[in-house]
């Protein structure tokens, strides 16, 4: 199945368990394999609570993750991890 970059940027972001995110803003490429490794997604201010990030005073919190955290791609993307581990994930990092 092919994959549009633009088409990911339009579609609503959720974990595991349903918990919407927010939205796609860019991409990373190797530049060495010529890979997309990473995503950036720019959080909604409810995920931003969930997840207990800092919030900043003015902009939008933006969290870089990795492609192969992506599971499903479809009307909607869904991650293979749950809120509850996504948040382990970002304090980890």
């Amino acid at each position: 199945m092919r994959v549009y970059i633009p088409d990911l940027e339009k579609k609503k972001i959720l974990t595991s368990d349903g918990f919407e995110l927010g939205k796609i803003i860019g991409f990373e490429l190797s530049p060495n394999k010529w890979v997309v490794e990473y995503f950036s997604l720019q959080l909604n201010e409810k995920a931003v609570d969930e997840l207990r990030l800092e919030k900043p005073v003015m902009g939008t919190v933006i969290v870089k993750l990795p492609m192969n955290m992506i599971g499903i791609i479809h009307d909607i993307i869904m991650l293979k991890k749950s809120l509850s581990e996504l948040r382990e994930y970002l304090r980890e990092s």
